[in-house]
């Protein structure tokens, strides 16, 4: 199953590990941070990409801890991409809320998140 396959259906998403999903939403949301300074359908898609990744998440996790702090990270990645004022490194902060949600997925941070 391609990757794109895997992130269009939850049995797909439910398959990886809890770190392989946290890594792969990281990846996609630096990727749509790099689109965000042209601001094309293409970091529009891909901001959507990354909400539909963590939505496929919430919905495989049943640990109530961890669905409420992905909720507060989707809210707050939705905010911070929606072109709201933050501070010139919360992309990296973003990236490394995200990535501390689990120690295996932290592990990722040092190559994410220089």
């Amino acid at each position: 199953m391609s990757a794109s396959e895997v992130e269009e259906n939850l049995e797909g998403w439910a398959e990886l590990t809890l770190p392989q999903q946290l890594v792969r939403i990281a990846h996609a949301a630096d990727a749509a941070h790099n689109l965000s300074r042209v601001r094309t359908g293409k970091y529009s898609a891909q901001h959507n990409r990354v909400l539909r990744m963590v939505d496929l998440t919430l919905e495989a996790q049943f640990n109530p801890s961890l669905r409420r702090e992905l909720e507060l990270w989707r809210e707050y990645f939705a905010d911070y991409y929606r072109g709201n004022p933050n501070p010139p490194d919360s992309h990296r902060t973003v990236l490394r809320c995200l990535l501390q949600l689990n120690p295996e997925s932290a592990r990722q941070i040092q190559f994410l998140c220089p």
